[in-house]
């Protein structure tokens, strides 16, 4: 805030989330260290005050785990009926969304709320039902401990030795409208324990005795459940600075964290997202791919996505970045963003392999120009077939033997021009061998090509003979080259390779789009379009594609292709990502179990309806990267739905404005020509009636005339009724 004013933008946010807020229900998490420290009690006991006051409370879902004190709270509230779900041959009563949506009470209460959905339910998580459940302007109470915070996962495995699976992003956590913490001293929650008013099964007592209810981890989780309570405040107190304050620092803090497919990343992005918290800053996760990026394995590249997922989850903006330089654009991406720390890993590494292959945190710290660096280095081992799987998943001998066969080719042919020639001829065939061989395969097959080569020159070609012993001092400058020259060769063709390979998908990625949009611009008609975009879509990621817009009744319904079978589900999917405006379906948090996925098409901040790609082959996932270009696609073809709904608009006025015109000529044209034999036969009329001294031929010449006037008239009126009808054919 310089100059001594609040910054506008941040006033700006601050008013739209306030306007947001007014629509949406509102969020009161109930939350604690630990099981037993009575959340579930102290909701219910809130909602018997509320009920009292006349609110409407409902009770969506409650797990007592039959402890007797807080199921003698549930009589006298509300219930919600709950749906039966069969699990692997057990009947699970589980909570109704639709019946919540359906009833829309003022208050919803639903427990444990990280808990995890069946599948086959609309969402995986129940976090997820509660975001709907706020969008459509339902308050919900619920209840949380702090190991189920996503940012403080790896820290409560660390100490507990237990890791949670169930998890809620913090970002849910942080957008809560309240949080109320129930706490109690460590010795009463073990004193509840040892009574059996935590659990009830005594060999299940026990065990969480001996291990999750140890002293020591009740006391850790306590403080981590007090320190992010505190953390909320601070922070909402800063926000309340904005409006209430002057002041404070010109340069916001700002953090980096640099991540990639290793098991370490996750931890970096949770350990940025508390450090992001404590000091109330934006953070970004930035991942640089080069020509490994081409080489990772399907689990590595799982991995990558579902880190780069879960950081967005939490609150972070990704970014990639392609360069084969790291260093040099990760520098550069932090300047230009005002980025203060940059947070990175650092797995350990022999010492000789970090001085011949230098590391990216030291060159960080080296050249970060004032930016503060914080290296996070790994505290547990990969498991041993994530080690089996890293060191051998890109080996391929096949290179090795192709560079040992080329050498020994030129060893051959050494021995034929070496009686004509002098050796050293045969030291510029080997370096020529390595340079093809360095040229085609990576740094590996090329040191191993250059070390045979050594080997077989040194055997074959120097005295002695067939001894390894280096008689002559200046061959070893000339072995050291050879290395050096297929090292640096290989290095560049490998970089010139995946520079070559991202340039082709950057530049497929931009044919298509260009095609497409060249395709839409000379065509008309929705239906042109969809054929047009299903084509393009249905070749790069190798799905069916399939239209949704709303009909006449303003029901979505399936627009393209016509006539296809469509299962009841997809449907659902569709519509939902219509009416919320979200990505649906395959592997989203909304029915990922759905065979397609689903994007809506928004123009304007209106959803005019969804696309959907079905993949061809089964179990067949999309990237984090497909799934951006895929919205890049959808908001593309959007805007040329937008558009050609804009054009049949414009069209029709013109037609209505041509044809009033028309209307307004023809109307005037008639006038002018009903005018005269109108007048004519008012006169003769009036000649019939008024004068009786008319002679007999008289009166026949004035009957004529009529009858012509009157044929006249028939006429006009006869080509203004085949002019009405041509134009209701129109």
């Amino acid at each position: 805030m310089p100059n001594g004013r609040p910054d506008p933008e941040r006033l700006l946010h601050l008013l739209e989330d306030e306007e947001k807020s007014t629509l949406r229900g509102k969020l009161k998490i109930f939350f604690g260290a630990s099981a037993g420290v009575g959340k579930t009690y102290a909701m219910l006991h809130a909602a018997h005050e509320l009920l009292s006051e006349g609110i409407n409370v409902i009770v969506g879902i409650a797990e007592t785990h039959g402890r007797s004190e807080t199921e003698e709270l549930l009589v006298g509230l509300p219930k919600l009926p709950t749906r039966s779900v069969s699990h692997k041959g057990i009947v699970l009563q589980e909570f109704d969304l639709d019946a919540a949506l359906h009833l829309k009470p003022a208050i919803l209460l639903l427990d444990e709320f990280a808990h995890s959905n069946p599948i086959g339910s609309r969402h995986p998580k129940r976090w997820q039902d509660v975001k709907e459940l706020l969008e459509a302007g339902i308050d919900v109470h619920t209840t949380l401990n702090v190991q189920h915070l996503e940012s403080l996962n790896d820290v409560v495995a660390r100490i507990t030795g237990i890791s949670v699976k169930e998890t809620i992003p913090d970002l849910i956590f942080d957008q809560a409208d309240e949080i109320t913490l129930v706490d109690i001293p460590t010795d009463e929650l073990l004193d509840r324990l040892k009574e059996g008013k935590v659990y009830l099964n005594s060999n299940l007592m026990e065990s969480a005795r001996l291990n999750f209810f140890k002293r020591s981890n009740l006391i850790a989780l306590r403080e981590m459940a007090l320190r992010r309570t505190a953390e909320r405040v601070d922070a909402q107190m800063k926000l309340y600075n904005i409006t209430e304050f002057a002041g404070g620092e010109i340069l916001s803090p700002r953090l980096m964290v640099c991540v990639g497919p290793d098991l370490l990343s996750l931890r970096l992005v949770r350990a940025t997202k508390r450090m992001a918290d404590r000091i109330g800053a934006p953070w970004f996760a930035v991942y640089v791919q080069n020509e490994k990026h081409l080489l990772l394995s399907t689990k590595e590249q799982e991995r990558l996505d579902r880190t780069l997922r879960i950081a967005e989850q939490m609150g972070s903006k990704i970014e990639y970045i392609y360069s084969q330089n790291a260093l040099k654009e990760l520098i550069a991406f932090a300047k230009k963003n005002a980025v203060t720390r940059i947070v990175i890993g650092k797995t350990p590494k022999p010492r000789w392999r970090e001085i011949i292959f230098g590391s990216l945190a030291d060159g960080l710290i080296r050249s970060s120009d004032g930016i503060e660096i914080t290296v996070i280095s790994s505290f547990v081992d990969e498991p041993e077939d994530e080690k089996k799987q890293s060191k051998y998943k890109s080996f391929n001998i096949k290179p090795y033997i192709y560079s040992f066969t080329s050498v020994v080719l030129a060893t051959i042919v050494g021995f034929l021009i070496v009686p004509y020639m002098d050796v050293l001829n045969v030291i510029m065939l080997y370096l020529m061998t390595l340079t093809g061989i360095a040229a085609f395969f990576s740094k590996g097959p090329s040191l191993f090509a250059a070390l045979s080569a050594v080997i077989c020159f040194n055997l074959f070609f120097l005295d002695p003979k067939l001894d390894l012993q280096i008689t002559n001092k200046d061959y070893i400058l000339t072995f050291i080259m050879m290395f050096i020259t297929s090292f640096f060769i290989s290095s560049l063709s490998s970089r010139l390779k995946s520079q070559a390979m991202f340039a082709q998908k950057r530049e497929k990625d931009t044919s298509l789009l260009y095609a497409m949009t060249r395709e839409f611009s000379i065509v008309r008609g929705h239906k042109a379009m969809a054929e047009i975009a299903a084509r393009h879509l249905g070749l790069s990621f190798n799905a069916n594609i399939v239209f949704w817009i709303p009909n006449e009744e303003d029901q979505l319904s399936l627009f393209y292709p016509e006539n296809r079978s469509i299962a009841v589900k997809e449907e659902m999917v569709a519509k939902w990502s219509f009416e919320h405006g979200q990505i649906a379906g395959h592997e989203t948090s909304t029915m990922p179990s759905a065979q397609g996925i689903y994007f809506p098409l928004i123009v304007s901040s209106k959803t005019i309806g969804a696309v959907g790609l079905v993949p061809k082959e089964k179990n067949h996932r999309f990237s984090n990267q497909q799934l951006s270009l895929i919205e890049t696609f959808a908001n593309l073809i959007a805007s040329s739905f937008d558009r050609a709904n804009t054009a049949l608009v414009v069209e029709e006025s013109i037609i209505n404005a041509e044809s009033q015109r028309l209307r307004s000529i023809l109307l005037a044209s008639i006038s002018q020509d009903l005018l005269i034999p109108l007048t004519t036969l008012t006169k003769f009329s009036h000649d019939l009636l008024e004068k009786n001294t008319l002679s007999e031929n008289d009166k026949k010449n004035v009957l004529r005339k009529i009858n012509q006037e009157s044929h006249k008239i028939s006429q006009i009126i006869d080509n203004i009724m085949l002019l009405s009808k041509k134009h209701a054919d129109i």
